[in-house]
């Protein structure tokens, strides 16, 4: 049967396994992005594919990842990182429901390229990043239709553009009608006042992010 979910854990930082525990199982796809793999052996958990040019992920891991059944898949280039070419696969494969842990820490520049991916990858894409501190989802508009959904945070959210956007927001403090939205920081730090519910009209991708 289908898999429904796929999991690509990078090789960012973990606080600890039980982030990771908490996706892993027989019902989810479950892909390590190069040298994410090294989390996924701590919890002995093996993957279902290894994806990456695989130059961060060390050998006893890919021989551990090779002897448990998981499919090695190169993915040579350096013009994207890892997890774009990660979020390509999925969305060449039908694979449209993403959630992705090992993101937290690390390089500056390593971070800004995550968010860099989310705003480049497929719009047909639904990705949710899990952080140490709370959850981003990001909203993309496939072409002809737009994307609503509900959210019920406790307090703080932010809402930013990761490219030009139409937004709509209520149930919130700080509420939009149909607005014109840039990359910038106008959507740090709002409020819920109730459910609330992000409408994007036009352009983005948008990334919410929850308070965890």
């Amino acid at each position: 049967m289908e898999k429904p979910r796929t999991l690509l854990v990078a090789a960012g930082e973990l606080r600890d396994g039980e982030l990771l525990k908490r996706f892993v199982g027989p019902e989810i796809r479950v892909i390590a992005v190069d040298g994410g793999l090294a989390h996924l052996r701590a919890v002995e958990h093996s993957p279902d594919f290894v994806l990456g040019d695989l130059d961060s992920a060390i050998e006893e891991d890919l021989g551990w990842a090779r002897a448990q059944g998981a499919e090695l898949i190169p993915l040579s280039g350096q013009e994207d990182s890892d997890l774009a070419k990660a979020f390509t696969y999925c969305s060449e494969r039908g694979w449209r429901l993403i959630d992705v842990v090992g993101v937290d820490g690390g390089r500056s520049d390593h971070q800004f390229a995550v968010y860099a991916a989310l705003a480049a990858a497929d719009g047909s894409l639904s990705i949710t990043l899990h952080l140490d501190n709370g959850a981003a989802h990001r909203l993309a508009k496939v072409e002809s239709s737009g994307r609503e959904a509900t959210f019920s945070p406790e307090g703080e959210f932010s809402l930013f553009a990761l490219k030009r956007a139409k937004v709509s927001l209520t149930g919130a403090e700080y509420e939009l009608e149909e607005e014109w939205l840039e990359l910038g920081t106008r959507g740090l730090s709002n409020h819920s006042t109730e459910m609330i519910r992000v409408d994007l009209h036009e352009g983005g991708p948008i990334l919410l992010f929850l308070k965890g």
